[in-house]
C-alpha cells in the first residue's frame, strides 16, 4: 500500500512497506490459534459438565430423594417428644388391682447441645454477661458451690450427677454425651417422680436445663409382687408385655403412643406455641380376669407348704377351677418371682447360682437359665400325663357306651397281668381291694378295675372318645406359650 503527498515542491513517499511472514511465523500463529480454540472448548465443556452436575444434583434433591431430605430438613428445624400411653389396669374377677400403671418420667440429653468445655469455662460464660463485677461474682461463687470438680468437662460432670442420682453407668451416660449430632439420648425410663425431683433440683442449680430434659412416661407397678405372678406377667422397658396375660393381650393393653412436634430456630431453641404439633395419647383398655383373689391366695398359701413339706426339686403347681364353665379361679406355680422386679432370681436359685462352679460366662448362662425356669407357667408349658385323674374320663366312655353299670362288680387282687407288658400293672393298694362295685372302684381309684374296663371299651372307641374330649387340641388358654399335646 502507497500513498504519494505534495507539499510545496517536495514530494512525500508515504508507502508501508508491510514485511512478509516466514513460514515459522505462520506456524506459530496458527498453533496459537489452535491452542486458543482449544482451550475455549475444555472451558465450554466444562461448564457445560459443571451445569449438567448441577441440574443432576437438583433433581435428585428435588424430584428423585425429595422424601429423603425433606426428612432431613424436618429433622434439623423440628423436635418429636413420644408422649407414652397409660397401659390398661388389670383386674380381678372381685375388683382387686393386680396391675397398674403410675406416673412416671423419662429422662433425656440432648448432646447436641452440650459444650465442649470445662465446668469452669462453662460458669464463666454464664457470669460474663453480668456487667456489675461484685454481682458476677457473687454470682459466680454460687454457681461454683454446686459442683464438686470445676476441672471436669460439663459432659463428665453431668454423667456423674445423674449416675449419682438414677443409679445408672456413669460410661453409659458419658457416652451418650458424645453423640453430638443427637437431640434424644434416652438415660432411664420409668423414673418416679420423686427421683426426678432431685435430677431437676440438680439440672436447676447447675444451668443444665438445655442439655438434661424430662417426658412424660409411665411405670408397671404390681399392687401384690408375686401373687398370681404367672398368670398376669410382666412389662419389659419399652412397655411391651412380656409374659403372662401382660404378653398375650399386649396390644389390647398397651394403648397408642402420642407425641409433641416442636419448631426449632435457627440457633437451635424452642419457638413459640402456634408453631407446636401435639398429637394425644390413647391409653390402653383395662382387663379383667377370671382370677378370684381370695381363691389365688388360699391356692399359693398351700402351694407353698406343699413345696416346703415335700422338697420338691421341679416346684409345685395347682389350678382351681370353676367346673360350671371353665373358669380359672386360682392358677399358681411355686417357685416363683417379683413382678416388680422380675429379673432378679429368688432366694431358693440364689442359693442354686452360688454353688455353681462353672466359669464366669457358664455361671451367666445357669442365672439366665434359672430365671426362666422361674418365669416359665408350668401348668401351660409343660406336658404330663394325668395319671388317675384320667380315670374319669375312661368311667364315661364305659358309661355312655353301656359296657358297665354302677353297681356292677369288679374283683381286685392287687395287680392285673396285661399281654406285651414286662410287668404286672399294680395297684396302690398291693394286697387288692376284692370285691367292689364300679362305684366302689372309682372311690379306690383302683388300677385293675379300669384296666378291665378299658379292654372293654377297645382301643379304637377309647381313641374317639379321647379325640372327642378335646385330648389331641391345645385348650387355646389366653396366656403365651401352651404346649403341644402328646398326639
Amino acid at each position: 500500500m502507497s500513498q504519494k503527498r505534495e507539499r510545496g515542491n517536495m514530494n512525500y513517499d508515504t508507502t508501508v512497506h508491510t514485511p512478509k511472514k516466514t513460514e515459522k511465523e505462520k506456524t506459530i500463529y496458527r498453533s496459537g490459534r489452535q491452542y486458543i480454540y482449544r482451550r475455549s472448548i475444555i472451558i465450554f465443556i466444562s461448564f457445560l459438565c459443571i451445569a449438567v452436575g448441577l441440574i443432576i444434583a437438583l433433581a435428585n434433591i428435588q424430584l428423585i430423594n425429595y422424601e429423603h431430605y425433606q426428612s432431613l430438613t424436618i429433622e434439623q428445624y423440628t423436635q418429636e417428644t413420644v408422649i407414652t400411653a397409660k397401659r390398661g389396669t388389670v383386674y380381678s374377677s372381685d375388683g382387686k388391682v393386680l396391675a397398674i400403671s403410675i406416673n412416671a418420667e423419662r429422662v433425656f440429653l440432648s448432646p447436641n447441645t452440650i459444650p465442649q468445655m470445662s465446668v469452669r469455662q462453662y460458669i464463666e460464660s454464664i457470669v460474663e454477661v453480668i456487667s456489675n463485677d461484685e454481682k458476677q461474682n457473687k454470682e459466680r461463687i454460687r454457681l461454683q458451690s454446686f459442683y464438686t470438680n470445676l476441672d471436669l468437662t460439663v459432659s463428665q460432670d453431668i454423667a456423674m450427677s445423674l449416675s449419682e442420682i438414677l443409679n445408672v453407668d456413669y460410661q453409659m451416660v458419658l457416652d451418650k454425651t458424645a453423640r453430638v449430632k443427637r437431640k434424644d439420648e434416652t438415660i432411664l425410663r420409668e423414673v418416679e417422680l420423686e427421683l426426678t425431683a432431685k435430677v431437676r433440683e440438680m439440672v436447676l442449680n447447675k444451668r443444665y436445663s438445655e442439655f438434661i430434659h424430662f417426658s412424660d412416661d409411665t411405670k408397671r407397678y404390681y399392687p401384690y409382687s408375686n401373687l398370681a405372678c404367672h398368670i398376669i406377667g410382666f412389662v419389659g422397658t419399652d412397655h411391651e408385655g412380656l409374659a403372662g396375660v401382660e404378653a398375650y393381650y399386649n396390644d389390647l393393653l398397651k394403648g397408642t403412643n402420642g407425641s409433641v412436634v416442636t419448631a426449632k430456630n435457627g440457633k437451635g431453641g424452642d419457638m413459640s406455641f402456634e408453631y407446636e404439633k401435639y398429637i394425644d395419647a390413647k391409653d390402653g383398655s383395662n382387663l379383667m380376669l377370671t382370677i378370684d383373689y381370695t381363691v389365688q391366695g388360699i391356692l399359693e398359701k398351700y402351694l407353698e407348704q406343699a413345696l416346703v413339706e415335700t422338697k420338691a426339686e421341679d416346684r409345685v403347681c395347682g389350678i382351681i377351677m370353676d367346673v360350671t364353665n371353665g373358669e380359672i379361679l386360682a392358677m399358681s406355680t411355686k417357685q416363683d418371682f417379683d413382678l416388680n422386679d422380675p429379673f432378679e432370681l429368688d432366694d431358693a436359685s440364689k442359693l442354686k447360682l452360688d454353688q455353681f462352679t462353672g466359669a464366669e460366662k457358664e455361671k451367666k448362662e445357669y442365672r439366665s437359665k434359672l430365671l426362666y425356669g422361674l418365669w416359665k407357667n408350668k401348668l401351660i408349658t409343660e406336658l404330663y400325663e394325668p395319671g388317675s385323674t384320667f380315670k374319669m374320663v375312661t368311667a364315661a366312655m364305659a358309661l355312655e357306651e353301656k359296657l358297665v353299670t354302677e353297681t356292677e362288680r369288679f374283683h381286685c387282687g392287687g395287680s392285673i397281668t396285661i399281654q406285651g407288658y414286662g410287668a404286672p400293672i399294680k395297684c396302690h393298694k398291693t394286697t387288692g381291694h376284692g370285691s367292689q362295685t364300679f362305684e366302689e372302684a372309682i372311690w379306690h381309684s383302683c388300677n385293675p378295675v379300669f384296666v378291665t374296663i378299658g379292654k372293654r371299651i377297645g382301643n379304637d372307641t377309647f381313641y374317639e372318645y379321647y379325640k372327642a374330649f378335646g385330648y389331641t387340641e391345645r385348650t387355646d388358654v389366653d396366656l403365651p406359650g401352651e404346649a403341644a399335646n402328646y398326639f
